[in-house]
């Protein structure tokens, strides 16, 4: 929550915001995963990117004045919210050919290919329960995100990383990547996964000048498969990290506003409940 506050903080005085901000702003407008953790994050934001707008323009400004269209996220009637910031969780056809390429060849020569330090990680974190090469595989994703919180989150105990070498842990991370590399971007439903909600910000994009959506580090993933990114990004997306795109509404491709700029920002902290690191943005479009 602190993470997202600090982003929030960020946005606030962002280049990308300030290239809108001297425009005439009709409305703004947040939307949020139904996920608890996904909408007191969203609020954490929405509380960071106020207080350091009203420090920065005064309580006064038109801008601020709207910003009261952000204390609660617009849930419309019909939208099935869920499954739009959660599509990997609804979508069957994405389900079934996950199942089917975790059963394949594909993973049964990456762990084959990792035997030795698949075993080897087996031993650290299931001594007592043996597991398949392919399962210990299917899991670093889950193992990553332990690594994340432990090293991000001072309550944590840090049970997983004190038991990895930092040697083992980059190759764990390694391997995470590389799962979630091939779910969200080398199958055949991989680009269809987040047009449910390309829909939606579509849609926000011809009634708004600002939206915000609040969701999951697969919901980014769904996003940037959808826009053609052809693989997961360098870095493992880390806690707060968030995805801007520009849209055009003037300019139209494939009959949706033209999106004319995407930033990626795979590590907001460097140290946990810091600054924002707005040098690790990556643009991977405009």
């Amino acid at each position: 929550k602190k993470c997202s506050f600090r982003v929030g903080e960020a946005f606030a005085i962002h280049e990308t915001f300030h290239a809108i901000k001297n425009k005439p702003v009709r409305k703004v407008r947040w939307q949020s995963s139904p996920s608890i953790r996904a909408k007191e994050s969203g609020e954490k934001f929405v509380h960071g990117f106020i207080e350091k707008l009203s420090q920065a323009d005064g309580n006064d400004s038109d801008l601020f004045a709207i910003t009261k269209d952000l204390t609660e996220p617009y849930s419309p009637v019909g939208q099935d919210l869920d499954a739009i910031f959660r599509p990997w969780l609804h979508n069957q056809d994405y389900l079934s050919q996950n199942v089917e390429m975790k059963g394949g060849d594909i993973f049964q020569k990456k762990a084959a290919s990792e035997k030795e330090f698949l075993m080897e990680l087996s031993k650290i974190v299931s001594p007592s329960c043996e597991k398949s090469l392919v399962k210990m595989l299917s899991l670093t994703t889950y193992f990553v995100e332990i690594i994340e919180c432990e090293q991000n989150d001072a309550k944590q105990r840090r049970a997983l990383c004190n038991a990895l070498s930092e040697k083992q842990t980059e190759k764990v991370c390694e391997l995470g990547r590389w799962c979630w590399n091939q779910r969200f971007f080398n199958m055949e439903i991989s680009p269809t996964l987040g047009k449910p909600l390309f829909d939606v910000i579509f849609e926000n994009s011809n009634e708004t000048d600002l939206a915000y959506y609040s969701g999951h580090d697969y919901t980014i993933l769904a996003l940037l498969a959808s826009l053609g990114i052809k693989q997961y990004p360098e870095n493992v997306l880390g806690y707060s990290s968030y995805l801007i795109l520009l849209i055009d509404t003037t300019e139209k491709e494939n009959g949706k506003p033209k999106v004319k700029k995407i930033i990626l920002n795979p590590k907001p902290f460097e140290h946990f409940g810091s600054a924002v690191a707005v040098h690790n943005e990556i643009c991977l479009l405009g």
